[in-house]
């Protein structure tokens, strides 16, 4: 399964996959959770890197101020970093299903692991019930 950087790094990204580790899966599920939290890692680890060299090279260092004159700088530093962060990651990872009566994960969480899990239990929308609309005539047609 492909994930953008960015979906990995945001914070509630990472809150919603912390509480469906706390969930009992069945071991499959489980297995490729644990197997997808190592590639988290390590493209954490390797995007801060990233991220300290970038600045560094255009000349900032974490504690530095951001001056009106190294403002354009800094648009630099964010295209390229905005590129990685556009990247897809292949995670070994399959949707997982989870129960509806699963009371772990929040509306939120599901929103933050879209594409990951889903919900069983739930009917599909019934269709829109067909109407018999008869069209308008143009008067001048007529």
């Amino acid at each position: 399964m492909k994930i953008k950087l960015s979906t990995i790094l945001n914070p509630a990204f990472g809150e919603a996959y912390s509480r469906l580790l706390t969930m009992p899966l069945e071991a499959k599920d489980a297995y490729w959770i644990a197997k997808s939290i190592r590639v988290f890692d390590s493209e954490i680890k390797d995007f801060q890197t990233a991220r300290l060299a970038t600045m560094k090279k255009y000349g900032f260092e974490p504690e530095t101020q951001i001056t009106p004159e190294k403002q354009d700088d800094l648009k630099k530093a964010d295209a390229e970093l905005a590129e990685i962060l556009n990247g897809e990651v292949e995670v070994p990872l399959r949707k997982i299903t989870i129960a509806q009566n699963s009371t772990v994960l929040t509306a939120r969480d599901l929103v933050a692991l879209e594409g990951i899990v889903t919900v069983s239990g739930f009917d599909e929308p019934a269709p829109a019930p067909a109407t018999n609309v008869v069209p308008m005539l143009d008067p001048a047609h007529t």
